[in-house]
C-alpha cells in the first residue's frame, strides 16, 4: 500500500514540477521496486542445470529481496565461476528453498539473528519427499538440517564485509560439532539367521521363499527400500550365463542415475523358482503392502531373530553388504592399480579408469550366501 501511495504521489508531482520528483524521492529516499527485482517464488527457485555464465550480473543492494541476490549473484560468482559439482549447487537451492520458505524471502538488509533463529527452529519439522518411490513425506535428518545451515551461512557470509559488502554484519548461524559415528550393520551370521525367522514365522500368505527373495535382493544389489520394491522382471538382463539389475534412474530416487548390477546366483535360482511358480513378475519383492509395513515386520523378525540393534532397519542390510565389499581383497587392488597409475585419490582411478560393472561383477559371487 505504500508503494501504491508512493507511485501515485510521483504520478501527481510528474503532471506538476516535473524536477520536484527526483528531489523528493532523493529527500524522502524513496525506493520503488522495479519489476525485475521482484521475489522469486520457491516453486521455481531451482536450477535449470545450465552452467553458462550470464553476460551481465546486475548489482544488488539491501532492498534486494534474498532469492533475487541468490540467482542473479550468488549462483553465477560462487557456484558456477567455482565449478562447483550438480550435487553442490542442487544443496544450496535446497537449503535457500528451506529457509525462503521458513523464514520468509526478507530484503537483504532485513536479514537477522531473528531471522536465522526462526529458521533454524522450523528446520527441524520441514518434511521433503524425493520422488514417486519415496513414499510418505517425512521430516529431515538433523545432519541434513545441520548441512542446509552451512550451505545458507555460506550464502549469508557472501553478503557481508568479506564478501560483497552489502551487510555490515553477518547474521551468525552457529553449528553443532558433534562427529557422526557410523551407524551399526547387521553381521551375515544375524542376517542368515533373520531370513531363517522370516522363513518360519512372517508368512503373510507369501511362499517362504518370497523371504530369501527379499532379502536377496536388498543385499545382493544394495538397492534402497523403494527402489527394491520398485523393480521387476523387465529390469532383468542376462549377459551369457550372468544375470544383471538394469534400474533405470527413475527408480533410484535417491541420486536418479541408472544402475548396472550383478544378481547373485543364489538369488537368481530363488527368482527363478519364484517366477515358475507365479509370484514374481511385475516386482521382484511381491509384496501387497506398503513399504513402511514391511520396515515394520522386519523389526518385529529381527525381535523374534534375537537381533537387538539401536538401528534394526532395512537400510542396515545395505551397510552390511557395503562393509563386506569394503574388506574384500578387491579394496586392496583397487589401492594397488592406484599406485600403479601413480593416482592420489584412488577415486581416480575407480571413477576413470576401472570399470564398474566388472569390478561389482567379480564381487558379488564372493559375497557370502545368507540360506543353504
Amino acid at each position: 500500500q505504500r508503494q501504491v501511495c508512493i507511485r501515485d504521489r510521483i504520478g501527481r508531482w510528474r503532471e506538476s514540477r516535473p524536477l520536484g520528483v527526483l528531489a523528493a524521492a532523493i529527500a524522502l529516499r524513496i525506493w520503488v521496486p522495479s519489476e525485475d527485482c521482484k521475489p522469486v517464488p520457491v516453486a521455481k527457485l531451482r536450477w535449470d542445470g545450465s552452467r553458462r555464465l550470464p553476460k551481465e550480473i546486475p548489482p544488488c543492494g539491501p532492498e534486494t529481496p534474498l532469492s533475487v541476490h541468490f540467482q542473479r549473484r550468488f549462483v553465477p560468482l560462487r557456484c558456477l565461476a567455482e565449478n562447483l559439482s550438480d550435487s553442490t549447487i542442487n544443496g544450496y537451492y535446497d537449503a535457500l528453498r528451506y529457509a525462503i520458505h521458513i523464514g520468509g524471502d526478507v530484503p537483504i538488509g532485513d536479514l537477522d539473528d531473528v531471522w536465522v533463529a526462526r529458521v533454524r527452529a522450523g528446520l527441524p519439522e520441514a518434511t521433503y519427499r524425493r520422488g514417486r518411490y519415496s513414499g510418505r513425506r517425512r521430516t529431515i535428518a538433523t545432519a541434513t538440517a545441520e548441512k542446509h545451515l552451512r550451505q545458507l551461512r555460506a550464502v549469508l557470509r557472501s553478503l557481508g564485509p568479506d564478501g560483497e559488502g552489502i551487510l555490515t554484519r553477518v547474521p551468525k548461524i552457529r553449528l553443532r560439532r558433534e562427529r557422526r559415528r557410523p551407524k551399526e550393520c547387521y553381521t551375515v551370521d544375524e542376517l542368515r539367521a533373520i531370513v531363517r525367522t522370516a522363513e518360519r514365522t512372517a508368512s503373510n500368505g507369501l511362499p517362504a521363499k518370497f523371504w530369501r527373495a527379499c532379502y536377496g535382493v536388498l543385499f545382493y544389489s544394495g538397492l534402497r527400500r523403494r527402489a527394491a520394491l520398485a523393480i521387476g522382471l523387465k529390469d532383468l538382463r542376462r549377459d551369457g550365463a550372468a544375470l544383471y539389475f538394469d534400474v533405470d534412474g527413475e527408480l533410484n530416487a535417491k541420486t536418479g542415475k541408472p544402475l548396472w548390477l550383478p544378481c547373485h546366483e543364489s538369488l537368481a535360482a530363488v527368482l527363478s523358482e519364484l517366477e515358475r511358480a507365479g509370484y514374481v513378475g511385475r516386482r521382484l519383492i511381491p509384496w501387497p503392502h506398503s513399504g513402511d509395513y514391511l520396515l515394520r515386520v522386519h523389526k518385529r523378525i529381527c525381535q523374534d531373530a534375537g537381533v537387538t540393534h539401536a538401528h534394526t532397519d532395512l537400510h542396515g542390510i545395505r551397510r552390511t553388504l557395503l562393509n563386506t565389499a569394503a574388506f574384500s581383497a578387491f579394496d586392496a587392488a583397487m589401492r594397488t592399480a592406484a599406485a600403479f597409475g601413480q593416482h592420489s585419490d584412488v577415486r581416480i582411478t575407480a571413477e576413470s579408469y576401472v570399470s564398474k560393472a566388472a569390478l561389482l561383477a567379480e564381487i558379488v559371487p564372493t559375497l557370502p550366501r545368507l540360506w543353504d
